[in-house]
């Protein structure tokens, strides 16, 4: 294993103005009244589409400004122990779009004529990171997580399940690592799975970092060719 950082999760948006209208997916509208009845905030939420291993993806379209949000690497697949990379996320993200007749998430295009609109760019609001290391035995995978549980991350906050799991957040990001094979086991994995019991014998603990929009921007990682 060669502790490759893989994508876990993504929420990535695009706002099209210069084609006609996508299909509309939606899972239903949610809308705030004033004490007058009248109409405040309209919040559309996103359609949720299933697919097999009990994954699932939440797709938003309104015609026009299109959303995906999930763990693209994961959908359909069995287990998550190996993901995708950036690239291949992003391919994978445009083809389930492509599937649904809605266009793929581009970098946009700078129109240089007079009176040509920019196409605004593909922009990502959450973007999760991941890697496996391993540390030889499961007695050791659980000495790492309770070396790490005895530290402390200026300016976030730290929890802790037993040995098992140490998670740092505040509103930037979130730092979580954790024992493999026991993750797997509670998501419903049976213990003769080869990847499960390859998890176990070498004592894996993932390493995850999500980082959240106010992080993104301030790493100027927001648009999808600065990434």
């Amino acid at each position: 294993m060669a502790n490759e950082i893989f994508i876990d999760w993504i929420t990535i948006s695009q706002l099209h103005t210069e084609t006609e209208p996508f299909p509309i997916f939606t899972g239903g509208i949610n809308v705030d009244y004033d004490p007058l009845g009248n109409a405040r905030f309209e919040r559309v939420r996103p359609a949720n589409f299933k697919g097999s291993f009990e994954t699932s993806l939440r797709i938003k379209s309104d015609g026009r400004h299109i959303s995906l949000s999930g763990n693209v690497g994961r959908f359909s697949r069995k287990d998550n122990l190996f993901n995708c990379g950036w690239l291949e996320t992003l391919g994978k993200c445009n083809r389930i779009l492509l599937d649904r007749g809605l266009p793929g998430f581009t970098s946009g295009q700078v129109r240089n004529a007079i009176g040509q609109a920019d196409t605004p760019s593909a922009r990502v609001s959450r973007l999760d990171l991941t890697a496996n290391f391993e540390t030889g035995s499961e007695s050791q995978a659980r000495s790492l997580i309770r070396w790490l549980a005895s530290r402390s991350v200026s300016r976030m906050k730290k929890g802790r399940a037993g040995d098992e799991s140490v998670w740092w957040s505040n509103t930037r990001h979130m730092l979580k690592a954790y024992i493999k094979h026991i993750e797997m086991l509670k998501h419903g994995c049976s213990e003769d799975d080869p990847a499960y019991m390859f998890c176990k014998e070498k004592g894996v603990v993932r390493v995850e970092i999500e980082l959240k929009r106010r992080l993104l921007n301030d790493l100027d990682m927001v648009e999808i060719e600065k990434i």
